[in-house]
Order: structure tokens, then C-alpha cells, then sequence
């Protein structure tokens, strides 16, 4: 599939997919209310959504938050006060280590080239920082907006040999990983 192709495909099930964020979101936000316990310093949310986190975030001194996400559609759906941008998960405009804690919230499963995302966390997040992944588990094959699944092996080898993970759980549907960059 190229880039123009997989980018139609998505613009197509956005609308399912909002659909089915507003039906999740109570489950949603116990994971949220996990992720801004775990949160610290400065923190990029990749594939912020509408920057729930950010909205959650949003006036704790000792945070600094931004969201980026490749929808400009749905970045407009932000709080006006948090702050977001339109930028591609697998080419981050970030420098190396320039972030504390890296949030993966469900995006994983969206994204056109998962092993390039998964290296641009890692690279912008500093030595020792938190990363914290989220991404559907038991799906037996892509459905919706997704265009792959996971299991715990392929989420792990993603990230290996660059993540520590701490904490491996599971909320509602979902893997709950955590992590620190080695």
C-alpha cells in the first residue's frame, strides 16, 4: 500500500473511528487518568487526538505538553489553550532525548510505517525517560481505522532493545505498556 493510498484509507474511517472514540471514552479515560499519573517533565503525545492528555495536563507546573497528530481535522477539536500541531508520527520535528515522557496512546495501530514511529519515540525521548504505549489487544485482524494489530511479542520487538518495560498491563481492551529508554 503507498502513503496516498494508506492516507485515503484513513481519511475514509475517521468518522467510524470518532464514533467509537465517543463510545469508549469512559474506558478511555481510566487509561488517560493512568497516563497523567505516569506523566513527568516535558511531555509529546504522538497521535494526541483531540489532547485529552493535554487537556488533563493542562496547568500542573512542572509539565510542559504537546500534542502532534498527522489530522489537522481533529487537532481543531483541541482546547485552544492546549498545545498541538500537525506532524507526521514517523519524522518527528524534535531533537534527540528533547522529552521526558513519550505517550503512544492508540496510535500505533494507525500509523503507515509502525517500526519508523516507534523509532522516533525512542529517539526523541531522553535517556532514562518514560514511555507509556496503548494499543487494542485480541484483535484477530486490522478492523476500522486500524491497519495492524498487536500482540505483546510484536509491540515488544518494536521497541527492543532501546525500552525497559516496567509495567505490562491490560485496561478494557487494551495493552497498557510502560517503559523506560535503556
Amino acid at each position: 500500500m503507498t502513503r496516498g493510498e494508506h492516507d485515503r484509507v484513513q481519511r475514509h474511517k475517521l468518522d467510524k473511528s470518532r464514533q467509537r472514540y465517543e463510545e469508549g471514552e469512559q474506558e478511555m479515560r481510566g487509561r488517560y487518568d493512568a497516563t497523567v499519573r505516569l506523566c513527568a517533565g516535558r511531555v509529546l503525545d504522538v497521535g494526541c487526538g483531540q489532547a485529552l492528555l493535554g487537556e488533563l495536563l493542562r496547568g500542573i507546573p512542572s509539565m510542559f505538553y504537546i500534542g502532534i497528530d498527522a489530522w489537522e481535522v481533529i487537532l481543531r477539536e483541541a482546547p485552544p489553550d492546549v498545545q498541538v500541531q500537525v506532524d507526521d508520527a514517523e519524522r518527528l520535528p524534535f531533537g534527540d532525548g528533547e522529552f521526558d515522557t513519550v505517550v503512544m496512546g492508540q496510535v500505533l495501530e494507525h500509523v503507515f510505517d509502525e517500526h519508523a514511529a516507534a523509532r522516533e519515540a525512542v529517539r526523541v525521548l531522553r535517556a532514562g525517560g518514560r514511555i507509556i504505549v496503548n494499543v487494542p489487544k485480541d484483535e484477530p485482524e486490522p478492523t476500522g481505522a486500524h491497519v495492524r494489530v498487536f500482540t505483546l511479542d510484536t509491540l515488544f520487538a518494536l521497541f527492543d532493545p532501546f525500552v525497559m518495560w516496567d509495567t505490562v498491563d491490560i485496561m478494557g481492551r487494551f495493552w497498557f505498556l510502560v517503559g523506560r529508554k535503556i
